[in-house]
C-alpha cells in the first residue's frame, strides 16, 4: 500500500512543505494529463471523422456498382485503395492500435492523387457545364430560328392572299383618290355623253330612218326623240301631231315599222343575223317588190333569215338571188310530222337552165336503158319540156310582161318585144308544146293515139329543134 504521508522511494515521512508542493505537482500532473488525453481524443474523434467521411455511403456505394463492370472508371483503384486505408484507420483506432507509418505516407500520397483527381474531375465537370451551357444557349438559338422558319413557311403559304389584298387596298385607295379628284370630270364626261349620244345616235337614226323609208316608199314622218342618255325612246308624228295609227293603213304602217327596225340594225352595226317574221303581211305587190329588194341588199353585210307564207315574195327573193346562187330555199310541211323542215329548190320557180340540165340528163339516162324504162325517162322529158317552153314564153318570148308568180303585168317591157321573130318562134313552140302535152300522163289521149308514143329520136329532134328556135330569136 502507498501512504502519501511519506516518500515514495525512502519511506521517511514527509514534511508539510513537502506535502503541499507534493499536492500542487500532483494537482499539475493530474491536469497535464487529463488535458492531452483531452487533446488526444479530440484528434481521434476528428479522425474518425475524416475517415468516416472519406469514405461515406455514396463513396462505398460508388465502389460496389464499379466492382461488377467489366469497363471501370479510370479512379476506381485509387478510390479501392482510399477504401482499404480508411477500413484500416478505423480498425486500428477502434481497437486502440498504433497507425503504422507507411498508413500515414500511402494516405498522403493518396490525398495527393484524389486532390489531383478532385481539381481535375472539378475542370471536366465545368468543361461539361460549359458544353451544356453551349449547348443550351445553341438549342434556344435553334429554336428561335424554327420558330422564324415556320413563321416564314405560314408567311409563304398565304403569301399570294397578302400579296392580293395588299394591292386591292392599295387599288381602292388609289381609286378612292381618284374617284374623289375626278368628281368634276365625271360629270363633264357625262354632259359630253349626253351630247354625243344626240348626235351620234339620235340624229344618225333620224338620217338613217329617211333612208330606209325612202327605199321602202313609206309615208315620211317626223321623229321625236323623248329619251336620255341614248336610250332608243321615240315618238312618231305625221303632220305635226297626228299619231300614224290613226291615219296610214295597216300596209304603210307595217312599212314604217320595217323601216324603223332597218334603221336601228345598222345604227348599232349588228352582224348578227336579222330575222323577218312574215314582213310583207297586209303589204300590196308594189311594196312586197320593193321589200324584197331592201331585204335582199341587207344581205351584203348580214346573214338574213325570212319566215313567210306569200308564194309570191319567196319567188321574188328566189329570182334577185338567182344568178349570186346566195340563197337557200326551205319548205316547212306536214310530211313526216307536223313542221317538218326540209331543203327545196322553191316554189316551182324554174328556169331555162335548169330545164336544159334536166332534159339533157333524161336523155343521157334514155340512151343507157331500153323497153319500158326507156319509154318512162322519154315521158319524162318531154314533161320538163313542156315546163320549158312555158318558162321560155314567160321569161323570152314575152319578155317577162307577166308571170304565173306576179300578180301584175310589166307594162313597161311591153315595147321590147320581138314582134317580127315571134311567129317562127310561136309556131315551133307551141307544135313542140302540143306532143309534149301528148306524152304526158296527166293529159288524155285519144284512143288511136293512146298506144303511140314517141322514141327517143323524137324526143332528141324535138329538143334540139327547140334549142335552135331560141338561138334564132334571141339573135334577131
Amino acid at each position: 500500500m502507498h501512504d502519501e504521508d511519506r516518500c515514495l522511494y525512502c519511506r521517511q515521512p514527509l514534511a508539510a512543505p513537502a506535502l503541499v508542493l507534493l499536492a500542487r505537482y500532483s494537482e499539475y500532473l493530474e491536469d497535464k494529463l487529463s488535458g492531452d488525453i483531452r487533446a488526444l481524443e479530440e484528434a481521434l474523434s476528428v479522425a474518425q471523422s475524416s475517415v468516416k467521411s472519406l469514405i461515406g455511403p455514396g463513396m462505398l456505394s460508388f465502389i460496389s456498382e464499379q466492382e461488377v463492370l467489366d469497363e471501370r472508371v479510370p479512379q476506381y483503384d485509387l478510390l479501392a485503395r482510399v477504401k482499404s486505408l480508411g477500413e484500416a484507420f478505423q480498425s486500428a483506432i477502434g481497437e486502440a492500435k498504433p497507425v503504422e507509418a507507411k498508413w500515414t505516407e500511402e494516405a498522403a500520397g493518396a490525398l495527393g492523387e484524389v486532390q489531383k483527381a478532385r481539381i481535375a474531375t472539378v475542370t471536366l465537370v465545368e468543361g461539361v457545364q460549359k458544353q451544356l451551357n453551349d449547348r443550351t444557349a445553341a438549342l434556344k438559338e435553334k429554336k428561335a430560328e424554327r420558330v422564324e422558319l415556320a413563321g416564314r413557311v405560314e408567311l409563304a403559304a398565304v403569301w399570294e392572299q397578302v400579296e392580293s389584298k395588299v394591292k386591292g387596298e392599295a387599288l381602292a385607295a388609289r381609286i378612292a383618290i381618284l374617284v374623289k379628284k375626278m368628281a368634276v370630270y365625271l360629270r363633264q364626261v357625262t354632259e359630253l355623253a349626253k351630247s354625243a349620244s344626240d348626235q351620234l345616235i339620235n340624229q344618225s337614226f333620224d338620217t338613217l330612218f329617211a333612208e330606209e323609208c325612202k327605199h321602202l316608199r313609206a309615208p315620211a314622218l317626223d321623229v321625236q326623240f323623248v329619251g336620255r342618255e341614248g336610250k332608243p325612246h321615240r315618238r312618231r308624228t305625221l303632220g305635226g301631231s297626228y299619231k300614224p295609227s290613226k291615219v296610214l293603213s295597216e300596209g304603210e304602217q307595217k312599212v314604217l315599222a320595217i323601216a324603223d327596225f332597218l334603221a336601228e340594225a345598222r345604227l348599232t352595226g349588228i352582224t348578227a343575223p336579222i330575222v323577218f317574221d312574215d314582213p310583207v303581211s297586209s303589204l300590196d305587190h308594189r311594196r312586197i317588190n320593193e321589200v324584197a329588194h331592201r331585204i335582199a341588199g341587207l344581205t351584203d353585210n348580214n346573214q338574213v333569215i325570212v319566215f313567210t307564207h306569200d308564194i309570191l315574195f319567196a319567188t321574188k327573193l328566189l329570182s334577185l338571188f338567182e344568178k349570186s346562187k346566195r340563197c337557200t330555199y326551205y319548205a316547212v310541211t306536214d310530211d313526216g310530222g307536223k313542221g317538218h323542215v326540209a331543203p327545196a329548190t322553191g316554189p316551182r320557180l324554174d328556169s331555162l337552165s335548169d330545164l336544159k340540165k334536166r332534159i339533157n340528163k333524161k336523155i343521157a339516162a334514155a340512151e343507157a336503158v331500153d323497153g319500158e324504162a326507156r319509154d318512162a325517162l322519154i315521158r319524162e322529158g318531154y314533161s320538163c319540156m313542156r315546163s320549158w317552153c312555158e318558162v321560155f314564153t314567160e321569161d323570152e318570148l314575152l319578155n317577162g310582161v307577166t308571170r304565173r308568180y306576179q300578180p301584175n303585168v310589166r307594162m313597161t317591157t311591153l315595147p321590147d318585144l320581138k314582134l317580127g321573130a315571134m311567129k317562127p318562134a310561136i309556131d315551133v313552140v307551141f307544135r313542140i308544146f302540143e306532143e309534149a302535152c301528148r306524152q304526158t300522163e296527166a293529159h288524155s289521149q285519144p284512143l288511136l293515139s293512146l298506144g303511140v308514143s314517141s322514141t327517143l329520136a323524137d324526143l332528141k329532134a324535138h329538143w334540139a329543134e327547140l334549142e335552135a328556135c331560141r338561138t334564132e330569136f334571141l339573135g334577131a
